[in-house]
């Protein structure tokens, strides 16, 4: 009797070994889905900046043409790195209130730039007895939104806005 107490254990058993690869592949497939969300959060986020870039050089080619008109507009984008892109441009005609625009410090509540408070616009700050029409206004002005649309997943697409104003005439 006192042999089988003495008997030391040799190996593992199949159980053992089982029970270790069940948690090596959890563990390894765990880390291969977030391997391969990040890839993915990559992929997204480049073609975000993509987005954002060509957003920026179609506004700066929209705002530098001396003469606009309402129009709307849909089209795709022929270079290569821009791929799946496609655009739409609404260019509209509108009256903005000047005066409205000082006494608020916005252009108004359809817009929300997102930005924290102390890089918004702030209310102007009154003195008693002005008179806000005054300093301002209805003055008419073109409102240039633009929208591009870029793919995400297979028939997925993604949406980067932007939106601008440009005076109709000069205000002499």
């Amino acid at each position: 009797m006192n042999q089988k107490k003495n008997r030391t254990k040799k190996g593992i058993s199949l159980l053992e070994a089982s029970l270790a690869i069940a948690i090596a592949a959890t563990i390894s497939v765990s880390v291969l889905s977030l391997v391969s969300s990040a890839f993915e959060m990559q992929s997204r986020s480049e073609k975000i900046f993509l987005a954002f870039t060509l957003a920026q050089a179609k506004m700066n080619q929209i705002l530098s043409n001396p003469v606009l008109s309402p129009t709307q507009q849909k089209g795709t984008i022929d270079a290569s790195i821009y791929q799946g892109f496609e655009y739409e441009i609404i260019i509209k005609e509108e009256e903005m209130d000047l005066a409205k625009i000082s006494q608020t410090g916005t252009l108004g509540s359809s817009i929300d730039d997102l930005l924290p408070a102390s890089v918004q616009n702030f209310k102007s700050r009154e003195k008693k007895g002005q008179n806000l029409t005054e300093t301002g206004g209805m003055i008419p002005v073109y409102k240039i939104k633009l929208i591009i649309f870029y793919p995400i997943k297979g028939n997925q697409k993604g949406k980067y806005e932007i939106l601008s104003y440009k005076a109709i005439k000069n205000i002499q």
